[in-house]
Parts: C-alpha cells; sequence; structure tokens
C-alpha cells in the first residue's frame, strides 16, 4: 500500500522514550487514503549511550586518534562534508570503513585540535546533532583558528553508521591563504 512514512512529532501524540534501551519507538505510516497506522520498533542505542560514544570519539579525535575514533564506527559506516566542497581532497564523501579510516587519518594529520567543546547535544530516536566549537590549527601553514561545527550522526546497534559534518569552507579557505 502506498504511503509517506514520517516521524510524530507532537510529545502528546508520540509514544516513543529514547532513555531506555529496548523501548518501543512509534512511527506513522499515513497511507495514500489518509488512514493512519502505528508502526513500532525498538531503540536500540539510549541518549546516555550515544552521548558516551560521541565524547570518546570527540576525545579520541583531539589526541588524534584514528584508531580510538574508528572504534565507534560500524562497517558499513559513511562520512561526509555537507555544503559546499571545502578546499582540499578531504572533503570527499567516505562509503566504507577503509576509506573513512583513510580519511580521518588525514584530516587529524592536516587539521588537528588543541581543544574542543560539546556546546550542543541533541538525541532524537536514533540520531544526535552536535554543535562542537573546534580549536584548530592548519597544520601546513601552522594558521589557528576556532571553528563551530554541526554533526548530525546516525546511530544502529550503539554505533555510528552515518556522519556528516556542517563546517564554514570559505572559513577553512581563509585560514589556509591567511599568511603566518
Amino acid at each position: 500500500m502506498p504511503g509517506i512514512k514520517g516521524h510524530c512529532s507532537n510529545p502528546c501524540a508520540r509514544f516513543e522514550n529514547s532513555l531506555w534501551r529496548g523501548v518501543k519507538s512509534s512511527w506513522f505510516l499515513i497511507t495514500a487514503d489518509n488512514k493512519t497506522t502505528q508502526q513500532d520498533r525498538e531503540v536500540d542505542v539510549t541518549r546516555d549511550d550515544a552521548r558516551r560514544v560521541v565524547t570518546t570519539m570527540l576525545d579520541a579525535r583531539l589526541k588524534g586518534d584514528v584508531d580510538q575514533m574508528m572504534h565507534h564506527f560500524d562497517d558499513n559506516c559513511n562520512f561526509a562534508f555537507a555544503g559546499s566542497t571545502p578546499p582540499g581532497t578531504l572533503a570527499r564523501k567516505s562509503v566504507s570503513r577503509k576509506e573513512m579510516s583513510a580519511q580521518l587519518a588525514a584530516l587529524v594529520a592536516e587539521w588537528p585540535w588543541t581543544k574542543y567543546e560539546l556546546e550542543e547535544f541533541v538525541f532524537d530516536d536514533d540520531v544526535a546533532v552536535l554543535v562542537v566549537t573546534q580549536h584548530i590549527t592548519h597544520s601546513p601553514t601552522g594558521n589557528k583558528d576556532v571553528a563551530e561545527v554541526v554533526d548530525i550522526i546516525r546511530f544502529k546497534n550503539g554505533k555510528i553508521v552515518a556522519m556528516r559534518e556542517y563546517i564554514d569552507t570559505a572559513r577553512a579557505e581563509r585560514l589556509i591563504k591567511k599568511s603566518t
């Protein structure tokens, strides 16, 4: 039967509690004849689990430990920078664990962090949205900056299966070109 699948965002009508693993998450299917049926599925990651994965991954990024970062990603993960293509070869989409590991290794080498702050953490169902302030250095030029990024991370079975990062690409380009 054709229909549109959507998540009910009305907190009063929503029968979801993603604070507990195994709790049913309700989705609604609106059919072509405007009938609504509830579709339930189990939540496989809690907010606390997701936050722990995210902070551990960010700590590993700060240390430049790509292996520890990759520990949190599913074998079939993908990673992409969203928006305009940032300068350099790091802005490609990775669709496998091997590609992603190589991309993150290059990213960590070219843009090391000296500090980060997790400014916002929003979690719903299987998606986390982060706002992270990064204190970065562009290794080839030595130029330093503080950048704010937004990450959208999707979880499955307690692992990250997709991550999209929104960055200020014009600012990154200026930082690369800035004279030291």
